[in-house]
């Protein structure tokens, strides 16, 4: 890449065939990931405890608290390993053996095989970049050179989208468990 500087007021400027972003351009993208990454935790933590329960027929608020409270901690990482849990559902075996007066509950989704694995491959690579971007950042990227600056700030962008047809597919879960969930009730109160 060449440059060329140009002295004005005793202070040097660049100006480069190819934009490259700023280190302030760099910081939005980052933190334009890391909200998104966040509204999909957000998210999970939600739809999940509404996915999977086990409590007393008596008391089946108590039974949501603490699905709430064991999800409400929990990581990304640990979110995503519930949620292909889901996927993964075996509704021959038990979950958990019921005593008397218990109840369980587990909605899970069924995709095609290509769907499917390309979901679960889709949420694995999105909690290992997540980990990148939080955690090497300065090992992947040279604040000082505007090459990776410009390949850097290209990642976050593709991770980005990546990130968005995530969340859009887990909004639409989240829109379709309150349909599910009604037409339990209608086929309960029709018996």
């Amino acid at each position: 890449m060449r440059s060329s500087v140009k002295v004005s007021q005793d202070y040097p400027q660049y100006e480069h065939e190819t934009p490259c972003p700023s280190l302030d351009d760099v910081h939005r993208r980052i933190g334009r990931n890391i909200h998104k990454l966040q509204g999909i935790e957000k998210t999970l933590k939600v739809i999940l405890p509404l996915l999977s329960r086990t409590g007393d027929v008596n008391d089946p608020k108590a039974a949501l608290l603490r699905a709430n409270s064991r999800i409400e901690k929990a990581t990304l990482g640990n979110l995503r390993k519930e949620y292909c849990g889901t996927i993964d559902h075996n509704f021959e075996k038990p979950e958990y053996q019921l005593k008397p007066g218990q109840f369980s509950i587990r909605i899970g989704f069924d995709y095609y095989d290509d769907v499917e694995s390309k979901l679960r491959s889709s949420l694995e690579k999105l909690v290992d970049n997540r980990n990148r971007m939080i955690h090497n950042l300065d090992e992947d990227l040279d604040w000082r050179c505007n090459e990776s600056r410009s390949a850097y700030s290209a990642w976050l962008d593709s991770e980005y989208q990546k990130i968005e047809e995530l969340s859009e597919h887990l909004k639409n879960i989240g829109k379709a468990i309150p349909t599910i969930y009604e037409n339990v009730l209608r086929a309960i109160e029709d018996t």
